[in-house]
């Protein structure tokens, strides 16, 4: 297993490791509203935990492209309490949007690229089923696409897709946009994911193509065989706006078998996901000696269902989740390779509660390590921006 190590450096050029393993940090979004000067800087990975070279980063005005060992740093921006939207794009993958939930000081984000899948060719004239290897499956009807001039597409579609399994170690650094979505209803709800696909389409030459005009096709989502059992008879349909990065719903998608089954009008990145109302849930890890755990991961989900949403512990061992009310929730605290050091449950709670510390023995599981970095042959000349290796 590869483990990527860094470390952030401040103005005061305090040092505080940050490892990325097993499992990286998530980030939600939740809207608020003033302005925050924030640090944000992060790692972007692919299917293989690879770091992404080249990639381009677009925060709040500002570019990034990521380093050889994936990383970009964006210093002293300026963004809404209410969040901002960050995208990420680079050659062979699917773009990925994510909301960010800012902090005072600095946030670090981890995001995982979708490589673009297999390539199928159907005639726009004919239509035709595509089954993808992910199992995520599609079904075209004749001259359901068309050109942005409006004319439709008789010629050869090039289809590409890409699926987030929800059960995938990394799935909350693959979903993009976040765990909120605005409901057909205006209520912003927390979502439960049962998977994402992206979908692509363009001809020979490479032109984006739409759906006609009242046209639709079948989107088949598949369903874990681990979640079967558990995955509701019907499901909120979900599309991402790329405008935005928030999740819009867009009716409901059926239980066959297992399989989601359907009905969509448009090309982009669509989802099955429970909606649920939500609260904040907040709480702090120490050790055994009353020290605060730093990047210890929260594990968080409700009794019966394996979907789970995570967050880090920050400096002082705190942490925030946002979860459904009034549903059994299993706390976890894990280790970077999902082993579990600590478990509660909690019972049905319907507002923000602010949990009794919790305890660990983490042993060599972490560690804090404080210092200075200068440049190389002299003492009195600290750095202040970048990372180091260890």
């Amino acid at each position: 297993m590869q483990h990527i190590k860094w470390l952030k450096l401040f103005s005061f050029l305090w040092v505080t490791l940050l490892m990325v393993g097993c499992l990286k940090d998530t980030d939600e979004f939740n809207p608020r509203e003033e302005n925050i000067d924030t640090r944000t800087f992060g790692v972007v990975l692919d299917d293989l935990n690879l770091p992404v070279y080249n990639a381009t980063v677009a925060y709040e005005g500002e570019g990034a492209v990521t380093d050889s060992n994936g990383i970009f740093i964006f210093s002293d921006v300026v963004i809404p309490s209410s969040g901002s939207l960050l995208i990420v794009s680079a050659p062979g993958f699917f773009t990925n949007y994510r909301s960010i939930d800012p902090k005072e000081d600095t946030r670090s984000v981890n995001i995982h690229l979708k490589s673009l899948g297999q390539d199928f060719v159907i005639s726009g004239n004919i239509g035709g089923q595509i089954n993808a290897p992910s199992g995520a499956a599609f079904t075209f009807p004749s001259q359901v696409f068309s050109r942005l001039n409006s004319d439709i597409q008789q010629g050869n579609v090039v289809i590409n897709s890409g699926y987030i399994d929800p059960l995938d170690v990394d799935v909350n650094d693959q979903i993009p946009g976040g765990h909120f979505g605005i409901s057909q209803d205006d209520e912003e709800l927390i979502l439960e994911h049962y998977g994402t696909v992206y979908l692509d389409a363009t001809t020979d030459a490479g032109e984006e193509l739409t759906i006609t005009d009242g046209k639709q096709f079948t989107l088949i989502f598949p369903i874990p065989d681990m979640l079967v059992s558990e995955a509701p008879s019907e499901i909120s349909l979900w599309k991402l706006d790329e405008e935005t990065g928030h999740w819009s719903e867009y009716g409901t998608a059926s239980k066959q078998g297992d399989q989601y089954i359907a009905k969509v009008y448009e090309i982009g990145i669509w989802s099955v996901q429970q909606a649920f109302q939500y609260a904040k849930l907040s709480g702090k890890v120490k050790t055994t000696r009353s020290q605060p755990v730093e990047r210890a991961r929260i594990a968080l989900h409700r009794e019966g269902s394996m979907i789970t949403n995570r967050e880090w512990t920050d400096a002082e061992g705190r942490f925030t989740l946002y979860y459904p009310i009034d549903q059994y929730l299993i706390i976890d605290i894990e280790d970077e390779c999902q082993n579990v050091l600590f478990s509660a449950d909690q019972a049905p709670i319907l507002g923000n509660y602010e949990l009794s510390s919790m305890e660990i023995d983490p042993g060599q599981a972490y560690w804090v390590l404080t210092g200075f970095i200068t440049e190389c042959g002299t003492l009195s000349k600290g750095i202040n921006e970048g990372y180091g290796f260890i």
